[in-house]
């Protein structure tokens, strides 16, 4: 009769405690996403005027985008973001612009600027 009672108790406690499990969600871990080219502030510091295309991609790699209707220009974006389902993201865009003798003549984005010393 103990035994039956303690077994009954046992099941009741076992039950509650399963179904108060479910009202807790623990969000799964889901891995970062980052996309295109991280780009060093070292790269950058190593980048100057007047270099031709082909040192450009030494340094940097090659582009993720070359501009259909401007082949002159080479972009490069990076996005991060925390989780797959996050909103909000960061997103780093570096656009070098070359003449027609595919010599580098600007640079714009939204890169940190590289500081006087090259960052390791």
């Amino acid at each position: 009769m103990i035994l039956k009672s303690v077994l009954k108790n046992l099941c009741i406690v076992s039950i509650l405690l399963s179904l108060s499990a479910c009202g807790v969600f623990i969000e799964p871990y889901t891995a970062p996403v980052p996309q295109g080219k991280e780009i060093k502030n070292k790269k950058l510091f190593d980048i100057k005027p007047n270099m031709t295309k082909g040192e450009v991609v030494y340094i940097l790699g090659s582009p993720d985008i070359v501009d259909t209707f401007n082949p002159n220009q080479y972009i490069y974006i990076n996005t991060y973001k925390k989780h797959m389902t996050d909103t909000d993201f960061s997103e780093s865009k570096l656009i070098l612009t070359f003449n027609n003798q595919d010599r580098l003549v600007g640079i714009s984005g939204n890169y940190a600027p590289p500081t006087d010393e090259p960052v390791f």
